[in-house]
């Protein structure tokens, strides 16, 4: 499965899991499950509404979530999403005994012999069990994230032949793909979930020049667009040119920072992190670069997830030139050239140049943009351990809680690319998971605490739905979730003008059980996002997929 949002968005159309999310609030909801139950919030029982097929025709059934889950968890498997049925994520009894052990260095060793997770048990064609270590009271929420997809037999014969033709039991199947270029749909007739299709097909187009692909939306060849090259923000040409009923912009669950490599003997003193953050003048390349399209970090998680605690972050995310020269003299000052890595296909470059030379101009230290060409580059070498400065770090939330932006990228193991570690940060997470969400959020702010004083990474801004569409498009109904996402199935072809999207509104919340006020969105924010796109005549709508997203 895939672990970046463009290649998410494509898992998201063909693979329906136990839960998904309302496009509308965020809540979670069930999907192929019937029911989920616990007492403990530590042993669970999933039952499968029954009758769901892949889409080769083969049933969906309990072995092909737990035999899915057990695959991705193996060590010598490499998924990437294997740390989310470990601790940062479900914490699935007996993920630690076959996910591996890392040595001193980093490099992980396999166990000599496979072995399934003993906490996942097949009772029959519909029900399974779920052991975890510890109790973990928003498990149900987690389980809406594609890691936890079910996978047909036919991949287990052959994975590598499956990434060619995939089957999954989601509203809309694989028809072909050409590399670079785009992905082709078509509307599943047998879907059994709830957000059914209303077109008939689908074609994801990929793009490496988000300038390009605005071209396309203006000039009527795409229809659907979830990120603008900043030179269009500038005056807010994109909605002049678009046209009202044809752009939409809302906060969304969107967190854009620079990760340390913890691994770089040269990043080890947290004065020095944090003396790199308070060089970064956030709010003038929000204006500059950004338009202010996009809102200048003072936390760890996006003010739409709840537990958002504003200036959680504290002085550390705050410019000032004086503080950053001081605590560059306390950690002994800087050595060498410092990098920002990046990838050139995800419109990153204006805002890496203006980072780096804000952290140039107040501390003298010389700050280079480091490109990679793509977007696959540029992982490789982060999963590889090999940045030598900073790196960009883009979260969109996986699912609705704060836990998501805090323990997958900051606890030991997980999402951790940058290879930070506090053990009162993890026993903070463990704690934390354990409890009802109420309750859990107090110990979030306090582990939110220690990251304002480690520093290491710097949050730069929060980012937004920045979305257009073409005029063909019906707006009735369409939905933009908080996820930044298209919901799918509320796509449909219009025969008259386009009106604008109603007001949405979104509330946070990790369990469905729970009931959150709404919270007004803003309509004045973007952010991005992989999306649809047009060169098909109707009634076929195309999604434009941009290789990486930011902000």
């Amino acid at each position: 499965m895939a672990n970046e949002t463009a290649g998410g968005d494509i898992v998201e159309a063909m693979w329906t899991g136990l839960v998904d999310y309302d496009p509308l609030t965020a809540l979670t909801r069930l999907a192929n499950a019937h029911d989920i139950n616990t007492d403990d919030n530590k042993n669970w029982t999933i039952r499968l509404n029954r009758g769901w097929k892949f889409h080769d025709g083969t049933p969906v059934t309990a072995q092909s979530y737990v035999k899915a889950w057990n695959w991705a968890a193996q060590c010598g498997n490499r998924a990437t999403n294997q740390a989310f049925f470990g601790p940062a994520g479900a914490n699935i009894a007996g993920y630690e005994k076959v996910a591996g052990t890392p040595d001193a260095n980093g490099d992980v060793k396999c166990p000599d012999k496979e072995l399934p997770m003993s906490g996942l048990k097949v009772v029959n064609d519909s029900t399974f069990t779920i052991e975890l270590e510890s109790p973990v009271s928003i498990l149900e929420s987690i389980l809406g994230y594609w890691a936890f997809s079910p996978m047909p037999n036919s991949f287990f014969k052959n994975p590598d032949g499956f990434t060619k033709k995939p089957v999954g039991n989601g509203p809309f199947k694989f028809t072909n793909r050409t590399i670079g270029e785009n992905v082709l749909m078509s509307a599943n007739a047998d879907y059994l979930g709830t957000d059914k299709a209303q077109v008939e097909k689908l074609d994801w187009r990929v793009y490496v020049d988000l300038e390009v692909a605005y071209a396309d939306l203006i000039g009527g060849k795409l229809d659907f667009l979830t990120k603008m090259p900043t030179s269009a923000l500038v005056g807010k040409r994109w909605q002049t040119e678009l046209g009202e009923g044809r752009y939409l912009l809302k906060p969304a669950g969107l967190f854009t920072s620079l990760t340390f490599p913890m691994y770089d003997p040269r990043f080890t003193n947290p004065s020095l992190r944090a003396a790199i953050s308070r060089a970064v003048d956030r709010v003038s390349i929000v204006r500059d670069v950004w338009s202010d399209t996009v809102t200048p970090a003072d936390s760890w998680a996006p003010a739409v997830v709840e537990g958002y605690v504003p200036g959680a972050c504290g002085v550390n995310c705050v410019y000032d030139p004086t503080a950053a020269k001081e605590l560059l003299s306390a950690a002994g000052g800087f050595t060498g050239e410092l990098s920002v890595a990046f990838n050139v296909d995800g419109g990153h470059a204006d805002w890496v140049a203006g980072v780096c030379q804000s952290i140039t101009n107040t501390l003298g230290i010389v700050c280079t943009p480091k490109p990679f060409p793509s977007q696959k580059e540029f992982l490789a070498a982060v999963a590889s351990k090999g940045m030598v400065g900073l790196f960009r770090t883009t979260w969109r939330m996986d699912y609705p809680n704060v836990q998501n932006f805090l323990e997958p990228l900051y606890s030991t193991g997980g999402a951790n690319e940058g290879g930070f570690s506090d053990p009162q940060f993890d026993e903070l997470m463990k704690q934390a998971k354990a409890l009802p969400p109420p309750e859990a959020l107090a110990k979030y702010t306090e582990a939110q605490t220690i990251l304002a004083t480690q520093m290491p990474a710097i949050p730069l801004w929060f980012g937004t739905v920045q979305m257009g569409w073409s005029s063909r498009i019906d707006t009735s109904k369409l939905l933009i979730s908080p996820f930044a996402t298209v919901d799918l199935g509320t796509i449909a072809i219009s025969e008259t003008t386009p009106q604008p999207v109603p007001q949405q509104q979104f509330s946070p919340s990790p369990q469905p059980s729970q009931s959150a006020a709404s919270t007004p969105t803003d309509p004045s924010l973007p952010a991005e996002t992989p999306a649809p796109v047009d060169s098909i005549p109707p009634p076929t709508p195309t999604l434009s997929v941009p290789v990486a997203t930011s902000p």
